[in-house]
C-alpha cells in the first residue's frame, strides 16, 4: 500500500484531520489528553501527514524551528511523532522528514540541529538510521560544544523538566507513555548495542522519561543509501 506525505502548517489543519491525529495519538500511547493534544500541536510549526490511498490518517510528525538565544543555532524538534502499526515499516514518513529537513537546513540562518526526546529504543534507533552523526551515543563522548548546545535546547524547550546531570527530560505525572502491547522489543533488538545504549541511559522510560538527542541536520550527515532513496522515490 503506497502512502503519500504532505506538509501541512498546523494553521490549516481541518478539525476532522486533528480529531484523527488525536485518534491515531490516543491509540498508541496512554495519557494522552486532548486538551494538552491541542496546546502541543498548537504550539508546532507544521506536520508531515501521512495519508493511506484511501485519504485516511497513517501518521503524523509534528514540527517546530525555534532559534536559541544562547549561540547561532536553530533547532528543529520533531514532537509528536506516530504511525498506525499496520504500517509499520514503512519509510514514507522518514523519506518525507528527511527532505523536509533538507529544505529547512538550505534556508539562510545559523545551523540547523535536530532536537529528538526518546522514550522507546525504537524511536532512539532513528538517530542512527538517519545520521552519521549523533549524541548522545554508545561508541563515542558527546563532543563538550555539543553538550552545551543539547543542555541549553532541554533548557529551552523543556524548562525544569530537563536534567542536565542525566540528559533525561522528566514526565509529568500521568504524562504520554507507550502502551504495553506496542513497548515490547524483540530479542534481537536488544542485542543492538544502540537499544542496549538507550536501556542504560533511561532505564524508566516505560514511566515516560525522555532521552534528549541532537544530530546535525544536514543533508551531508545523513547515511548515502537514505539519499539514494530520496532520489529513487518520487517526491509526493
Amino acid at each position: 500500500m503506497r502512502l503519500t506525505s504532505r506538509i501541512v502548517p498546523v494553521s490549516r489543519l481541518d478539525p476532522d484531520r486533528k480529531t484523527a491525529m488525536l485518534a491515531l495519538m490516543q491509540a498508541h500511547y496512554e495519557g494522552v489528553e486532548p486538551r494538552d493534544f491541542g496546546r502541543d500541536l498548537m504550539a508546532k510549526d507544521e506536520a508531515i501527514v501521512l495519508s493511506a490511498p484511501d485519504g485516511t490518517l497513517a501518521g503524523f510528525s509534528t514540527q517546530v524551528v525555534r532559534r536559541l538565544d544562547t549561540g547561532p543555532a536553530r533547532i528543529l524538534f520533531s514532537g509528536d511523532t506516530v504511525i498506525d502499526r499496520p504500517h509499520w515499516g514503512t519509510n514514507a514518513l522518514a523519506l518525507a522528514w528527511c527532505r523536509r529537513m533538507i529544505d529547512l537546513a538550505a534556508r539562510a540562518g545559523p545551523p540547523l540541529w535536530w532536537l529528538l526526546v526518546s522514550k522507546h529504543p525504537r524511536t532512539y534507533r532513528y538517530l542512527s538510521v538517519f545520521h552519521r552523526e549523533f549524541w548522545p551515543r554508545h561508541d563515542q563522548s558527546t563532543p563538550d560544544d555539543v553538550q552545551r548546545l543539547m543542555d541549553a535546547a532541554g533548557a529551552s524547550f523543556f524548562g525544569p523538566r530537563y536534567d542536565r546531570t542525566t540528559g533525561l527530560v522528566r514526565a509529568l505525572p500521568g504524562g504520554q507513555r507507550l502502551r504495553p502491547e506496542y513497548a515490547q522489543d524483540s530479542g534481537e533488538a536488544s542485542r543492538d548495542p544502540h537499544t542496549r545504549y538507550f536501556a542504560a541511559r533511561n532505564p524508566k522510560a516505560a514511566d515516560g522519561h525522555e532521552l534528549l538527542c541532537l544530530a546535525p541536520a544536514r543533508a551531508d550527515n545523513l547515511h548515502r543509501y537514505l539519499r539514494r532513496e530520496m532520489q529513487r522515490t518520487p517526491h509526493p
